[in-house]
């Protein structure tokens, strides 16, 4: 070896011996060198190999990090398509739509739908109050609701809903899943949870003509668990009969609503169309009574029940009073005004005292032909004394499961503004009896918060 590569050597200290080899053989010119390569790659070839083990492990580190970016990458994409679709709600009514913000369609995860649209679109009778409201096909197929009540009425039978219902002058919010299910026959309802889209379209039929004609509209609680009037589960009958009265079930649940009083009074010319004679209860001897048909057959249910539970309190029990004419009740109501009268009372005073106890002309409800006045054979005149007989107590417990209410009663004075009358009865329909016989109000009370 020469002194210039032993300079070589001692300039070239700390290069490894590969770099050295390369270094001689670029100074000898051998063919088999070539230049030096600096670049990063080269640099980082030689390091992975001077360092094997290490540049292992940081491979494997890299192979597990891409692993795991990928399990999380998978991981929100799923919980992102998990979300649900917080845009807002389209409701198609036939070919009409309209919007409604999400925040306002679901509630606590359930979605709703605004009743008095679908009823307007299915041409349901609404009726009720801002938030008592009934939607109708019939008096006998009917939904009915109350604000911030979870519990709905289905033609008379209470059901239990997923959430409280949200009632006012201007909507009525019930949940989606309940109108689905309510729905016997109708309406076609379809539900896109994806696209937050509801379509509700009337179901038609073709008739003998060929044309497409809307079906009736039922509803059905046969999808639901039926409760009783505590909110208890029942067994889907609320009112047991010891007699068939399935005859007269319908007249029983006809509603019949209309509040005649001082200051609602009817005119001198109204008569019902539909009074019929009374020929299947007790009348006084010579004497024809009336009374509108529904009326008359919830009556004859009611007393053929009496007669079968408690056969004593029927034998002695006979209607003594029904419908009255405009005229009739001039000259009842003035009979009272006499009787007072007789007692030395002035005109002015006898006036006022009928007034508590006789309705004047057009303000009795015995003109619209839907109440009957009650005696005993063991009474001579209509007084209280006919809440000793066992028909009173009889009637004071059942007399709702026919559609019947005691229309004055005694704690109710200042309301009715008629003195307490434990012998007068009103026909309203079953429904409207039960709710006011389990909530303790009168007629003009219950229609007033209705």
């Amino acid at each position: 070896m020469n002194e210039n590569q032993n300079n070589n050597d001692k300039q070239q200290k700390g290069l490894s011996d590969d770099e050295i080899k390369m270094l001689r053989s670029g100074l000898t010119g051998s063919s088999g060198a070539g230049h030096y390569d600096n670049s990063p790659k080269a640099v980082a070839i030689r390091y992975i190999k001077k360092n094997k083990l290490f540049s292992a492990s940081v491979a494997i580190a890299a192979i597990l990090l891409v692993v795991v970016l990928v399990f999380v990458t998978v991981y929100f994409i799923g919980k992102i398509s998990d979300r649900p679709n917080t845009s807002d709600y389209t409701v198609y009514l036939g070919n009409e739509h309209y919007t409604v913000k999400y925040k306002e369609a679901v509630k606590d995860g359930v979605v709703l739908i605004d009743m008095r649209r679908v009823a307007e679109f299915s041409s349901l009778s609404v009726g009720g109050s801002d938030t008592n409201v009934k939607f109708s096909v019939s008096n006998s197929h009917y939904l009915k609701f109350t604000n911030d009540s979870e519990i709905a009425l289905i033609n008379g039978k209470a059901v239990a809903m997923e959430r409280k219902a949200e009632v006012d002058a201007e909507k009525c919010m019930i949940p989606l899943n309940f109108l689905i299910n309510a729905i016997e026959e109708g309406l076609l309802i379809k539900h896109d949870t994806e696209n937050n889209v509801i379509k509700i379209g009337r179901r038609v039929y073709k008739d003998k003509n060929g044309d497409l004609v809307p079906t009736d509209m039922l509803f059905s609680v046969s999808k639901f668990a039926v409760l009783d009037d505590k909110g208890n589960l029942a067994d889907g009958h609320e009112y047991k009969y010891t007699t068939d009265v399935s005859k007269y079930l319908d007249s029983i649940k006809t509603e019949y609503l209309n509040l005649v009083n001082k200051s609602n009074p009817i005119g001198e010319d109204y008569e019902p169309d539909d009074l019929v004679l009374l020929d299947e209860c007790r009348t006084p001897p010579g004497r024809t009574m009336y009374l509108r048909k529904d009326a008359a057959n919830a009556l004859y249910a009611m007393l053929a029940e009496m007669e079968s539970e408690a056969p004593d309190a029927f034998e002695e029990l006979f209607v003594t009073s029904a419908y009255r004419s405009y005229e009739y009740q001039i000259t009842n109501h003035e009979k009272n005004i006499q009787y007072y009268i007789n007692k030395g009372m002035s005109r002015e005073e006898a006036e006022a005292a009928a007034a508590m106890v006789s309705a004047l002309p057009g303000q009795s409800e015995h003109q619209s032909g839907l109440c009957i006045d009650f005696m005993t054979d063991g009474m001579s005149d209509l007084d209280e004394s006919f809440e000793e007989y066992g028909a009173f107590d009889w009637l004071s417990k059942n007399a709702y499961k026919f559609g019947f209410i005691l229309r004055y009663p005694e704690d109710k004075v200042n309301t009715t503004k008629y003195s307490y009358e434990p012998w007068h009865y009103r026909f309203v329909g079953r429904e409207a009896a039960t709710e006011i016989y389990l909530s303790g109000l009168c007629l003009e009370e219950y229609l007033e918060n209705r």
